[in-house]
């Protein structure tokens, strides 16, 4: 937005307004990803099944970070198994 409102843009020949440099949009991705905290990428990889422990005890996990208690009933499409 910042280089929306305040940079100096460049014009086509078609009177369109030029797309940023691969290189500010590259440093944009960067900017964005230094922001997400480790916890998130963390959280979210165990959330899809990719990093979970081999043994199986976090087959059940969930992003509040519990585990399944026996007798409660929670949907197989959350499962990893």
């Amino acid at each position: 937005m910042e280089w929306m409102a305040n940079g100096r843009h460049e014009m086509t020949l078609t009177e369109q307004l030029r797309r940023p440099s691969l290189s500010l949009m590259c440093q944009w991705v960067l900017d964005a990803w230094v922001m997400i905290p480790e916890t998130l990428v963390e959280k979210s990889f165990k959330k899809c099944c990719i990093s979970n422990l081999l043994d199986g005890t976090e087959d059940d996990w969930r992003s509040d970070d519990t585990n399944v208690d026996a007798g409660e009933s929670y949907s197989n499409e959350h499962s990893c198994k």
